[in-house]
């Protein structure tokens, strides 16, 4: 995994002095995109001189066909939206839709598209036939994802962790009933630990989308959702998932 980068406020501006060469694509040009991201692999991560992963080689390809100039920086979870609501042209590449952020954003997407299911110990008595029947555990979720709000709307009891890999750790320590994640970083997360961790049940597929300051210029975020829909139809969103996913993880069945 990468290294867990928390960067504040004050020290935002510095943070752009370490990104690569071949990501920072004419930054001082007028018009160029600030693309925020956050810890979140194998869609987002960084070891604090590279990033990588799925969302940043989707976003990579997006402004390079739009020739688009653009910074590409990791910031805290919690502060890329305040990020993308403060400046034109900040863009926070993969984040869910909600009813109190979608007036305040500029949407481009789908960006993501993620299944997500529960995840519990092998040697677990829990069973869940049905959303109710998970009610009375308590379920460990990653912020930003996308599942913690619904969830907590059906009545469940939601632990929120910083990072997806957290929940794995407090699975195994019984600090957690049930892990809420997307079935590519968990299948990820389980191989690479060989963590006795099984899928329990699938119940839901969510969408993240990049969002931008409103006051982003109307053409360049039109260029950039005409761009996104052109790498759906000619299969290269599929592809940048299969450079991460490698045999026996698949991704949704999306032609």
């Amino acid at each position: 995994m990468g290294l867990k980068i928390a960067v504040t406020l004050a020290i935002l501006p510095a943070l752009l002095a370490t990104v690569e060469p071949a990501l920072a694509n004419e930054p001082d040009r007028p018009g160029a995109i600030t693309a925020l991201a956050y810890v979140d692999p194998p869609f987002m991560d960084t070891d604090g001189i590279h990033q990588r992963g799925i969302a940043i080689d989707i976003a990579r390809e997006l402004f390079t066909r739009a020739q688009i100039p653009y910074n590409l920086i990791f910031v805290p979870p919690k502060r890329a939206n305040t990020f993308a609501t403060s400046s034109p042209g900040n863009c926070v590449i993969a984040t869910a839709r909600s009813q109190e952020r979608e007036a305040q954003l500029a949407w481009i997407g789908p960006f993501l598209i993620t299944r997500h299911a529960f995840y519990r110990n092998s040697n677990s008595p829990i069973r869940v036939q049905a959303l109710s029947d998970s009610s009375e555990y308590r379920v460990g979720t990653f912020l930003g994802s996308g599942t913690e709000e619904y969830l907590e709307g059906m009545g469940m009891t939601v632990d929120q962790a910083p990072s997806n890999d957290l929940n794995l750790k407090k699975l195994a320590l019984g600090r957690i009933d049930l892990w809420a994640s997307d079935t590519v970083s968990a299948s990820l997360l389980i191989r690479e630990t060989q963590a006795p961790v099984v899928m329990e049940k699938a119940f839901l597929t969510t969408l993240r989308e990049m969002a931008c300051h409103p006051a982003t210029p109307p053409e360049t975020l039109d260029r950039m959702r005409e761009t996104l829909k052109s790498m759906y139809q000619d299969g290269t969103v599929r592809k940048l998932y299969g450079n991460y996913l490698g045999p026996g993880v698949k991704w949704l069945d999306i032609r």
